[in-house]
């Protein structure tokens, strides 16, 4: 990946420098969230849920201990883009980016491996992944 530094000129990352920077991005969602328009949608740890906040104001909320498969989660896109502030790609964008940076929080592993279908997520209890 090219970079450029102070002087202007393009570099590329080591493998190293990449892994750091992904890492302190998902630490940065992980702490302010991710802004998209008018809503901004983080990860709210204490209860599992992904939030979506309207001009600061709390709008919705996703309970992850009812996304426990990937029926689940599609069940949930489908619900959020049926409503009219939902059919906007940036803000599903926005909540599967913070839904990423939660399944690599809790379960330390990556929400493709989590929704694998057939898997069964458990979101109290994240070592114990049921087939």
């Amino acid at each position: 990946m090219k970079r450029t530094n102070d002087t202007g000129v393009s570099k590329l990352y080591t493998f190293d420098e990449l892994r750091e920077k992904v890492e302190l991005e998902r630490c940065e969602r992980l702490k302010n969230g991710v802004v998209n328009d008018d809503f901004r949608v983080y990860f709210q740890k204490s209860n599992l849920t992904i939030q979506i906040e309207e001009n600061g104001k709390n709008f919705y909320e996703i309970d992850l201990e009812q996304c426990n498969n990937s029926d689940d989660l599609l069940d949930w896109i489908f619900h959020i883009h049926s409503k009219t502030w939902g059919q906007s790609g940036g803000l599903l964008a926005a909540i599967l980016l913070v839904l990423k940076d939660a399944c690599q929080e809790i379960h330390r592993e990556s929400a493709r491996t989590l929704f694998t279908p057939g898997q069964k997520i458990d979101w109290r209890n994240p070592k114990l992944l049921k087939r």
